[in-house]
């Protein structure tokens, strides 16, 4: 039946308390367990009990403050612009209110039955909480008011966040899906996360740096934008065109699957996923072993901060790495592919498998590596601890940034280089690195040759070989010569030669 209540001259307080068992006289009729539909066309202040039956409730027309309860049926409530106090009871509920600040409570812990509800507000600033069972849905619309959405149990669908102050509790075993962040959003720790939450941005930037919770966020992004996560495992997925990703604490995962993609700190047991046909620009920040769930079907350039280890030996890669060194001590182990790794100072370079470059040219983006500092000493050269030999294409690849030229001399100069290979024989054979590579220094400015001139030497004439590459035409060493220990390589009888690119066949 349809009730119109209006307002009773008779009551001053202009409050009516309706219940299911209540009957008032006059045009007001409540009672029974059947569904029942109330129309509320007054600003007079109520407060409604629905029964057990699915009842609508409509207040859309009153513009005051009203406490609206659903029962346990499939109730419809909608309320006005007023500050209602609304409660959906169980059952698949639908409530919407109007531009009030309303406090809405949805669900129930009750009954093994599937819930679904339905949750719409207008522009103030609302206050929404979400209960139920693991398996109960809530479907939520937001205006653009300041929101707090807390969800306690079973799923919360939010349609969008569009203020910037909006706020979310996700209890623990419960899940919140954003599926769409409008405007630029960094929760503070009113926002917690103890469950799952998925949040969709396209391209308005999300820092979730100061939010609360013990749990990480999923984030992903359709378009060009910022993300930063939280101190948690946050997971990222990218499909934009350039988007800039930060972790932050936790171990994080990246997966990029469209376009060109930033990381900003990979580090720890973090994971990188670079789909085929994606560029993916990371730092490495501190120390990062990559385990076997990190693929490279794209390519992916890593920028070492000063210092630091990387191991990708169990990456998963289709083609190569590019791994750039940098001006500290780092110790790079490559992956499985065809890796390019561009060396720092004193940096200790394992390619792994596959056929790598080993790089120590001054490029670009890479500047002021190979620098030798007060004299050339184990602790300023860098290390290449598994040179492969082999044929070109086959065999790992030493590259510099220009022409590369064998250096060759006689005896009378007190160095001697084969023509063919670039090994070195010493008339004196100097037993520590400095005096090799002055007196190859020297040799090398007495017939003119600089940039890019090279030869093979070892200490004593046994050990590893070094490789020693000139930048200039000077008598002593210069702050920009390359010194290269080949860990295992102890013999060079061939070797191929083509412009920058410098291969041991053996």
């Amino acid at each position: 039946m349809t009730i119109t209540i209006n307002n009773n001259p008779n009551d001053p307080s202009g409050l009516y308390t309706i219940d299911s068992t209540t009957a008032i006289s006059g045009k007001t009729v409540i009672g029974g367990t059947a569904k029942h539909k109330i129309v509320i066309a007054n600003n007079v202040q109520y407060t409604v009990t629905g029964d057990n039956g699915g009842d609508t409730i409509n207040f859309s027309k009153n513009t005051t403050d009203n406490n609206l309860f659903g029962g346990t049926g499939d109730d419809t409530i909608k309320a006005g612009n007023g500050n209602n106090y609304i409660v959906g009871g169980g059952g698949n509920d639908t409530i919407s209110a109007g531009n009030g600040s309303n406090t809405i409570l949805v669900g129930s812990t009750t009954g093994t039955s599937p819930v679904s509800s339905t949750v719409s507000v207008g522009s103030g600033n609302n206050s929404i909480s979400i209960s139920g069972n693991s398996s109960d849905i809530a479907s939520i619309s937001l205006g653009k008011g300041s929101n707090w959405v807390s969800v306690s149990g079973g799923t919360a669908n939010i349609k969008s966040f569009s203020n910037a102050k909006d706020a979310l509790d996700v209890f623990s075993g419960a899940t919140a899906n954003v599926l769409a962040i409008t405007k630029a959003w960094t929760p503070d720790n009113q926002t917690i996360n103890d469950g799952t939450v998925y949040l969709t941005t396209k391209t308005v930037a999300i820092n979730l740096s100061g939010a609360g919770g013990t749990s990480g966020w999923n984030v992903t992004a359709t378009g060009s934008t910022s993300l930063t996560g939280s101190s948690y495992n946050d997971t990222f997925l990218a499909s934009g065109s350039k988007d800039v990703l930060t972790g932050g604490g936790g171990t994080d995962s990246f997966y990029i699957t469209k376009g060109s993609s930033t990381i900003t700190d990979l580090s720890g047991n973090d994971v990188l996923v670079a789909s085929a046909k994606t560029k993916v620009s990371a730092t490495v920040s501190a120390n990062w072993t990559a385990g076997n769930t990190t693929t490279d079907d794209g390519a992916v350039t890593l920028n070492l901060n000063s210092g630091v280890s990387v191991d990708l030996s169990n990456a998963v890669v289709s083609k190569g790495l590019t791994i750039d060194g940098s001006n500290g001590s780092d110790n790079i182990i490559g992956s499985n592919g065809n890796d390019l790794i561009k060396a720092g100072i004193h940096d200790s370079l394992t390619g792994g498998a596959g056929s790598d470059t080993f790089s120590f040219a001054k490029g670009s983006t890479v500047k002021g590596v190979e620098k030798i500092f007060g004299g050339i000493t184990d602790t300023t050269l860098n290390t290449v601890t598994d040179y492969s030999k082999g044929a070109v294409g086959t065999g790992d690849v030493l590259q510099y940034s220009s022409t590369l030229k064998i250096g060759g001399f006689d005896a009378a100069n007190g160095v001697s280089i084969d023509s063919k290979t670039g090994v070195v024989s010493f008339t004196s054979n100097p037993t520590d690195l400095n005096t090799a590579v002055t007196e190859l220094a020297t040799a090398f400015n007495s017939h003119h040759q600089g940039n890019g001139t090279f030869a093979f030497f070892q200490l004593n004439g046994t050990g590893p070989e070094y490789l020693y590459i000139a930048s200039a035409k000077e008598a002593s060493p210069s702050s920009h010569d390359n010194v290269i220990q080949l860990v295992g390589v102890t013999s060079i009888s061939e070797i191929s030669l083509h412009g920058s690119h410098l291969t041991i066949i053996s």
